[in-house]
C-alpha cells in the first residue's frame, strides 16, 4: 500500500522558480508560526506545573 504524501490535485503545469520560492517562503512561515505556538504552550505548561508544585 502506497502512502499518500500530497493532498489535493496534482499540478498540471510546472511551477516557475518564483512560484516555487513563494511556496517555500509560505511553508517556512507556517512552520515558524507552529514552532512559536509550541514554545508558548511549553512555557504555559511550565508555569502551571510550577504553580502546582508551590502549593
Amino acid at each position: 500500500m502506497q502512502e499518500k504524501t500530497n493532498s489535493g490535485r496534482p499540478q498540471e503545469r510546472e511551477l516557475s522558480l518564483e512560484e516555487k520560492f513563494a511556496r517555500l517562503v509560505a511553508q517556512n512561515r507556517f512552520l515558524q508560526a507552529g514552532n512559536e505556538l509550541l514554545k508558548t504552550l511549553d512555557l504555559l505548561e511550565r508555569q502551571v506545573l510550577k504553580k502546582k508544585s508551590n502549593f
